[in-house]
């Protein structure tokens, strides 16, 4: 069986929010963006995150979860879900079967 990678698509406009970043929104203290990602680390697996360049609040939100299993990158949100699709598809072929 292959390695599992996380992949965590977060670069988008959150367009339906009201001027909003429903990433950074709240629950018990720590925002979705963060909870979420802390949860797939928790599974062990290499995470994944594809961050918008134009969002630097959203990489801050990130920086306490410091782990050697973490990968940020910056992609253009414009493009798109397949963009940040596209990314981690790359660093799925980086890392290479699991052995």
């Amino acid at each position: 069986m292959g390695a599992v990678l996380i992949v965590i698509p977060a670069a988008g406009a959150s367009s339906r929010m009201g001027g909003r970043d429903k990433l950074l929104e709240e629950i018990d203290g720590t925002p979705i963006l963060a909870r979420q990602t802390a949860r797939a680390l928790a599974t062990g697996a290499p995470v994944f995150v594809a961050l918008s360049h134009d969002r630097p609040d959203r990489a801050d939100a990130l920086t306490r979860l410091a782990s050697p299993a973490l990968t940020l990158t910056a992609i253009d949100g414009r493009e798109g879900m397949a963009a940040a699709l596209r990314a981690g598809a790359r660093q799925a072929e980086t890392q290479g079967p699991a052995g």
